[in-house]
């Protein structure tokens, strides 16, 4: 027997009551007998032992009246084989359902999520009306039909209610963890005020699904709770799969006519091997490209193919396979952004040649700039985030207002060309490049004397600057550059881990360094972008390293759309946005939401938890705009059938509740799951019965009180 509210127990020090009263009853004055009234003593003594049997009678009712009250309040439950002859009570029963796309493969019952409604269903039919149904998908939130997604922890009566809940539940793409499911049950059952509590739960097994991440979800809280929980199996047979488990954009420079390079990794979850697997790839609607591969058995192999995109914009591209077992991952979505003009602000002094090589006059090729130039003074009053890139050239100095929005702007994705001057300030420089993470600069080397002070001496060839802009040369043949002669330049000594060197000088210093902070890029050349310095601007190779430039610092996180597993959580920092409209996210089908969003200096940000479930590749809009791009992609972890046997899923369980049963479907049978409730359900409130006895007792004192007279004899 346990008791549901036990701290009413304490309530049984009053039944000590009664027999504290009846003990001062026999607290008597002392007599004095007389040997006359010796007769008379002995008829009084027979008398009164009948009167303190009485006594002893009606002390006994009142203790167990009160001690029947008390245990009445505690609610006393009786469990066992007991109760399940005497009948059952009310019961509170969570049904988790495995609702992951996995459960959208079919055997000889049909499609997985089908029985698992149907199972769910026909657990309802042997509850009582009195009782109460959570419903709890593994994946996405349970709603009521016509209610809001915060009914799910409100209980439901058994009945049609309950059965729409059931019906309406599909399988989600949404990443889940059944285990994180189960221990949500259990949490809801826990603090429920009824005698009988248990868990269902309803799933195919699958090995991804029940690896637990509650500790962390919970704060590090794992305790293992007391739910009697039954493992209800559907299907089970381990399947092999092939999927596109992930793509990448390898080309950090795109414009049209331009190749793009694009990697997908196609992974083989069966025990066989597969050979002769065809690899598509689609841009902007069309097949560019198709590549065929042979996959190991529980293996991987990676597939590059080359597209050319000829519009420019957001385009929508993917990587598919065929796959009739299991669908869902047989494509993964990727999009790039394909500018057609890339804005350029142009900072400071001795631009001649950056206005020149910008101008539309000579670029070609695809590369197309929108250039606006604005004096040094006007740096720290002019929005950044319009832009797609920011060229430095011959700025002296770099005021504190000016660091913050430079550094800020470059963490947000954007990109930075510095060429320096000679009346740079060099503390200030100094504590800009502190601010990016990066190294720090010397005062100036050389003289304008036209006396060579350094050229070029290593190239990182395999840099993306230098994709496409070599012919193929002899292998092992190191790759040469033309050689500009460098006058003057400033020492740069590099400080980070996220710096690299593209172009050394003789002098063994950087002449052009790449520097990384946040989600920008900073290109700093070590000369001025006019001819005093170096000859750099009037060769050949400084055309076409401008371009890559700035397509370089500017496709850092405009290449490739922003990735978010279905229903994970996403946060975009946006510093394109510009007014007060509010930023909205749009579907492909074309439904739109408005996430929370707040002001940062210079940005907005959004914060996207959990909303952007289907698959596929969502705009990010503010005033008929497409800032950006979101694609949503299935969970990678759901492409993997393995299948656990029932022990090792039970013993799984058990680390999360107890005692865990597994109920055999094998019969197929409606009856066997109602036989199963009803084994489950074998606790009985008591409560009724205690206040019956308390009431008998009272009842019976009333009748010995009224019913006793005091016993007297002759005098």
């Amino acid at each position: 027997m346990t008791f549901l509210n036990p701290l009413f127990l304490l309530g049984l020090i009053a039944a000590g009551i009664p027999l504290v009263i009846h003990l001062f009853n026999f607290r008597r004055p002392r007599r004095v007998r007389f040997s006359s009234l010796a007769f008379l003593h002995e008829l009084q003594k027979s008398t009164m032992q009948r009167v303190r049997i009485k006594q002893w009678l009606l002390l006994a009712l009142r203790t167990l009246a009160i001690a029947a009250l008390v245990m009445s309040f505690a609610r006393p439950t009786l469990e066992g084989g007991l109760a399940g002859l005497m009948g059952t009570g009310r019961a509170s029963v969570a049904i988790v359902i495995d609702n992951s796309m996995s459960m959208t493969l079919r055997d000889a019952g049909g499609s997985y999520m089908e029985q698992a409604r149907s199972v769910a269903a026909a657990l309802m039919s042997d509850l009582d009306s009195e009782d109460e149904v959570f419903i709890v998908p593994a994946a996405g939130t349970p709603t009521r039909p016509g209610s809001s997604a915060a009914a799910h922890a409100l209980p439901l009566r058994p009945g049609n209610e309950a059965l729409g809940v059931i019906n309406s539940v599909a399988a989600s793409p949404a990443g889940h963890s059944l285990a994180d499911a189960v221990d949500r049950a259990a949490a809801l059952l826990v603090g429920r005020d009824v005698p009988n509590r248990i868990i269902y739960v309803i799933t195919d097994l699958q090995a991804s699904a029940l690896a637990s991440t509650r500790t962390e979800a919970r704060g590090g809280d794992a305790r293992v709770r007391d739910v009697p929980t039954v493992l209800v199996p559907i299907g089970g047979q381990e399947q092999p799969n092939l999927a596109v488990s992930d793509v990448e954009v390898l080309s950090r420079i795109v414009a049209p006519g331009e190749p793009l390079r694009v990697r997908a990794m196609l992974t083989n979850y069966g025990s066989s091997p597969q050979t002769g697997i065809l690899a598509s790839a689609y841009l902007g609607g069309q097949r560019m490209a198709q590549q065929s591969v042979d996959i190991p058995p529980g293996g991987a192999a990676e597939v590059e193919m080359s597209l050319t995109p000829q519009e420019t914009g957001f385009l929508r591209g993917r990587v598919e396979i065929d796959d009739a077992l299991y669908e869902p991952d047989n494509a993964r979505l990727f999009s790039v952004l394909v500018p057609e003009v890339r804005r350029v602000l142009i900072v400071g002094s001795a631009t001649r040649y950056l206005e020149l090589a910008l101008s539309r006059e000579l670029a070609g090729g695809g590369f197309q700039f929108d250039v606006e130039r604005i004096a040094e003074d006007q740096l720290a009053v002019t929005p950044l985030g319009t832009f797609n890139a920011v060229l430095l050239s011959g700025v002296a100095d770099v005021s504190a207002a000016e660091r913050d929005a430079l550094a800020r702007y470059v963490r947000d994705g954007g990109g930075v060309v510095v060429f320096p001057g000679d009346a740079v300030d060099i503390a200030d420089w100094n504590a800009l490049l502190a601010a990016w993470g990066a190294g720090r600069v010397d005062a100036p080397v050389g003289q304008l004397d036209g006396v060579p002070a350094a050229t070029f001496d290593q190239v990182f060839s395999e840099h993306v600057l230098f994709e496409g802009l070599f012919v193929p040369s002899v292998e092992g043949e190191p790759v040469r550059l033309e050689q500009p002669v460098v006058y003057r330049y400033v020492p740069y000594r590099p400080g980070g881990a996220s710096e690299q060197t593209i172009i050394s000088l003789t002098a063994g210093t950087p002449f052009l360094q790449e520097i990384r902070h946040g989600q920008g890029i900073v290109l700093f050349y070590a000369v001025e972008s006019d001819i005093r310095w170096s000859d750099f601007p009037v060769r050949g190779l400084f055309l076409p390293l401008i371009y890559r430039s700035l397509y370089h610092v500017s496709s850092t996180g405009t290449v490739m759309a922003s990735g978010v597993v279905s229903g994970g959580p996403l946060q975009l920092r946006l510093g394109n946005a510009e007014g007060n409209d509010p930023v909205m996210l749009r579907s492909d089908a074309g439904e739109e939401q408005i996430p929370p969003q707040r002001m940062l200096p210079g940005a907005v940000l959004l914060d996207v938890d959990g909303t952007l479930v289907t698959p596929g590749i969502y705009d990010v809009v503010q005033s008929g705009r497409i800032l950006r791009q979101v694609v949503v992609q299935p969970d990678a972890a759901e492409s993997d059938l393995t299948v656990l046997d029932r022990d090792d899923a039970r013993d799984r369980l058990e680390t999360i509740v107890r005692p865990v049963s597994v109920l055999d479907l094998g019969t197929g049978t409606p009856g066997a799951l109602a036989e199963g409730v009803r084994e489950a359900r074998v606790g009985l409130e008591l409560w009724n019965v205690f206040l019956g006895l308390a009431l008998l007792f009272l009842l019976a004192e009333m009748v010995v009180a009224s019913q006793w007279r005091p016993e007297t004899t002759a005098s």
